[in-house]
C-alpha cells in the first residue's frame, strides 16, 4: 500500500517543491524544505484512518483531503518547522498499514537579507546547490547594495527564494500562494521567486541576474499587482508597442531605476528584453507624464514605498517629477 505524490501544478514553487522521495512509486520516506506544501497520497488508502505521530510535529494537522484516483487518499500538508514527523495509516482494527517518514530541512536566510530565504532542494544535486545558493547571494548583495535596492528589500516580505526548474531563459517568476488551513484554524500566504541566476547573461536591457531579481522581488511588494496599462495617460494619447502584461509597468520601471545606477541599459517593456526607446531614457518628465496613471496606482496602493523612490538618487528617476 504505497504512498505516492500527487503532481504539482505548472509554475507552483510550493507544492511538492523541494520533495526528495526515496523512490517515486512507492514512498516511505520523504525530504521537504521549511516553508513548502506538501501533497502526497496514499494508494488503496479509501477507509483507512491517517494519523500523524506526534513525537516531533513538523508539519501542520492535515485539514484538506479528499478521495483520489482508484479509491486512493490525498492529504495536503504544510511544513511549518524543521523537524521529523511520521503519517500512518491505520485500519479500522487498528493496525497500522502504512507509513510514511517526512524530513523538513531547515531553509538557510540570506546572509544579504534576512527577508530572503534560500531553498535550493528538489531537483538539484548538493554541488549545483551550494553553486545556486553562492549565484544568488551575489545576486542578493548587489541588490542591498544599490539604493533602490535597498528600498525594494525594505518593503518586500519575507520570500523563498529557489530555482527556476521551468524556464531555461531568463525568465523568473514570482508566486504568492495560499496555504492551507491549520488544525489551529489559521492560514498563511506563502511567497516564493522562482530564480536561477545561471539563466541571465546581462546581454540585453534588465536581463543581468541581480536585475531579474530584484523584478521579482518588485512584484512581491506589489503582491502581483495586475492592474497597469499600457497606454495609461489621462489623455489616451496611443503609446505604442509598449506592453507590460498588467503586472510588469513598475517592475520594469523601478528596475531601470536600480539598473540607472550601475549605468546599465533601461528595458523598453515586459515583451523582450529591448532598450528603452531614446525619447524616454533621455527625457524622465515624458515617461511620467505618458504613463501617469501606472505611477498614480503605484502611489494608491503603495504610497510610502512610492515616497521613498521619489527621493531616491539615481541617474534615471522620472518618480523625481513630482518631487515638492
Amino acid at each position: 500500500m504505497p504512498w505516492f505524490f500527487a503532481p504539482a501544478g505548472p509554475h507552483d514553487g510550493y507544492e511538492n517543491f523541494g520533495v526528495v522521495p526515496s523512490d517515486a512509486n512507492s514512498v516511505g520516506s520523504v525530504k521537504i524544505i521549511e516553508g513548502a506544501l506538501l501533497t502526497v497520497g496514499l494508494k488503496g488508502g479509501a477507509g483507512l484512518a491517517i494519523s500523524m505521530s506526534v513525537a516531533t510535529i513538523a508539519l501542520n494537522v492535515p485539514r484538506l483531503e479528499k478521495p483520489g484516483p482508484g479509491g486512493s487518499r490525498l492529504l495536503k500538508l504544510s511544513a511549518t518547522k524543521a523537524g521529523t514527523c511520521q503519517l500512518i495509516a491505520k485500519t479500522a482494527d487498528g493496525a497500522t498499514a502504512a507509513t510514511l517518514d517526512i524530513v523538513v530541512v531547515a531553509a538557510q536566510k540570506s546572509v544579504n537579507s534576512p527577508k530572503l530565504t534560500l531553498s535550493p532542494l528538489g531537483k538539484l544535486s548538493m554541488a549545483d546547490a551550494n553553486k545556486w545558493i553562492k549565484d544568488v547571494e551575489a545576486s542578493v548583495k548587489l541588490v542591498s547594495e544599490n539604493p533602490v535596492g535597498k528600498i525594494v528589500l525594505k518593503y518586500v516580505p519575507d520570500v523563498v527564494v529557489i530555482p527556476d526548474f521551468v524556464d531555461t531563459t531568463c525568465n523568473a517568476s514570482s508566486l504568492v500562494v495560499q496555504r492551507p488551513t491549520t488544525s489551529e484554524g489559521t492560514s498563511s500566504v506563502g511567497r516564493t521567486v522562482q530564480f536561477s541566476p545561471s539563466l541571465c547573461n546581462g546581454t540585453g536591457a534588465g536581463d543581468r541576474p541581480d536585475e531579474g531579481l530584484v523584478h521579482e522581488l518588485i512584484h512581491q511588494v506589489e503582491d502581483n499587482c495586475s492592474e497597469y496599462k499600457n497606454v495609461p495617460d489621462p489623455a489616451n494619447r496611443p503609446t505604442p508597442g509598449f506592453e507590460f502584461d498588467g503586472s510588469d509597468f513598475m517592475t520594469i520601471t523601478i528596475t531601470n531605476l536600480y539598473s540607472s545606477s550601475y549605468q546599465r541599459p533601461l528595458r523598453k517593456d515586459h515583451a523582450s528584453y529591448a532598450r528603452l526607446p531614446q525619447s524616454y531614457a533621455s527625457n524622465e518628465a515624458k515617461y511620467f507624464t505618458d504613463f501617469r496613471g501606472n505611477f498614480v496606482s503605484l502611489n494608491r496602493r503603495l504610497s510610502a514605498f512610492y515616497r521613498d523612490l521619489i527621493f531616491v538618487e539615481v541617474p534615471w528617476d522620472p518618480f523625481q517629477e513630482i518631487r515638492p
